[in-house]
């Protein structure tokens, strides 16, 4: 199984937070365990080197359903499910991903900031869920191959003028 991307964790993140308030770094373990991630994958750190991938791939899920009032914070590094959260998951969804969480006002006020760096860019994502020039035909969820500077949360960062770019093309 290759690594998931953030939005194919939500619904895991979501599940793990029914049982009451959860340590992010539990569920970590939790999910990479029930995924049976390899050591390799487990390992893969960020280019940062400060963080692993899988990790960031977790707390980028558990921020976005943070911004949908899915998730709350209870105390540093720890979190539990919302009511709403709890009504979601009564739906029995197949799966949580920017198309689902953009119903709700709180992450739509959330995605329509400004972009990262600034400058008055409109929105991170199109209507479809995606960072600007995302194509998902190229085999990753979300952006481009790593190695074509994906953009988005858990990508190998950008090439800085390269995301500039895409996200002033995306604001006009």
């Amino acid at each position: 199984m290759s690594m998931p991307d953030y939005q194919a964790l939500m619904l895991p993140v979501l599940l793990a937070a029914r049982r009451g308030e959860v340590r992010v770094g539990d569920v970590v373990a939790m999910l990479a365990q029930q995924l049976a991630l390899t050591p390799d994958e487990r390992a893969e750190l960020l280019p940062s080197g400060k963080q692993t991938v899988f990790a960031n791939r977790v707390h980028w899920a558990k921020t976005y359903l943070s911004k949908a009032g899915l998730l709350e914070t209870t105390r540093r590094g720890h979190f539990q499910i919302t009511r709403r959260g709890t009504q979601l998951l009564a739906t029995k969804p197949d799966k949580i991903d920017n198309r689902m969480l953009i119903r709700f006002d709180e992450f739509r006020e959330f995605t329509n900031r400004s972009g990262p760096g600034a400058g008055g860019e409109r929105g991170r994502f199109s209507r479809a869920g995606r960072w600007p020039g995302c194509d998902p035909g190229r085999g990753h969820a979300r952006c481009p191959p790593a190695d074509r500077g994906c953009i988005g949360p858990g990508g190998s960062g950008p090439d800085p003028e390269r995301a500039a770019g895409v996200l002033r093309a995306a604001a006009r």
